[in-house]
């Protein structure tokens, strides 16, 4: 079964937006998740020292 030119070209071009759409992921999402994760951690670190802050007024 031979497939005429313009579904050849189609399916070329379909695998590469593919191929680029799975670079960009796995790329991507490493980036995002460290991102991400640095912040979450500034802000548990931003809670841990206002409710130390807090117990220290307390217990003075």
């Amino acid at each position: 079964m031979e497939l005429d030119p313009i579904t050849k070209w189609l399916i070329r071009v379909a695998s590469v937006v593919i191929i680029l759409i799975g670079l960009g992921l796995a790329l991507g999402l490493p980036i995002v998740a460290f991102t991400i994760t640095s912040k979450i951690s500034l802000a548990q670190d931003s809670v841990k020292e206002t409710l130390q802050l807090i117990f220290q007024e307390l217990l003075a």
